[in-house]
């Protein structure tokens, strides 16, 4: 797995893996093709929950979180860590106009969360302007309990997703613009909340 703590600032990544862009499905970086893929405009991102704990009725839990681009550096392809809130311009041709572009600007990134199975939000957070970031999140036990017992064993499992509020503006016309809100592809957190002589504790699976 992508070692999400460590940034690398002067070169493209190199490994390969693959990453979920804003249709859900995953997506790689190792070509110039790969740079100019449709999935790739809104960017994509990792994710790993690094660490959880109980407190009072309370799961609280670190993700971290890297937004990454495709792009070729000093003659290599592959993904780079940026801000999230990153402007992107893109070729848009239009009839007799090959040279047409488009930009796409991000307005707010969020991320949100609810459990497996159930889809009301249980997290709703504002991220910063930064490519890597570490992000704290509560989730109330009673959201995530299993048979309506917060006090027996269970496990749980919460789906976590990057949400994009963005602007689409035409260069070419400025009075051609609208706004969206894109979802990226969800990664799931999987939890066992054990209790012992009346204590809680939680344990990342």
């Amino acid at each position: 797995a992508l070692a999400l703590l460590t940034i690398i600032s002067s070169q493209a990544e190199t490994n390969h893996e693959t990453v979920k862009v804003a249709d859900g499905s995953v997506v790689q970086c190792k070509n110039k093709y790969d740079i100019q893929n449709r999935r790739n405009r809104l960017g994509a991102y990792r994710a790993k929950a690094i660490s959880a704990e109980i407190e009072g009725d309370t799961i609280k839990m670190q993700i971290a979180l890297r937004f990454l681009k495709c792009q070729q550096m000093r003659g290599q392809v592959g993904f780079m860590t940026k801000s999230p809130y990153e402007r992107t311009v893109y070729s848009n041709p239009v009839a007799g106009d090959l040279e047409h572009q488009a930009e796409v600007i991000v307005n707010e990134v969020r991320l949100k969360g609810f459990k497996q199975g159930v889809y009301d939000l249980i997290v709703n957070q504002r991220l910063k302007n930064q490519g890597l970031q570490v992000v704290s999140i509560e989730v109330p036990i009673e959201k995530v309990i299993a048979n309506g017992n917060a006090y027996q064993n269970f496990n749980a499992n919460l789906d976590l997703f990057i949400s994009k509020q963005i602007t689409f503006q035409d260069l070419g016309d400025t009075s051609k613009s609208f706004d969206d809100i894109t979802n990226f592809g969800a990664f799931r957190v999987h939890l066992k909340v054990v209790t012992n002589e009346g204590v809680q504790k939680v344990i990342l699976l």
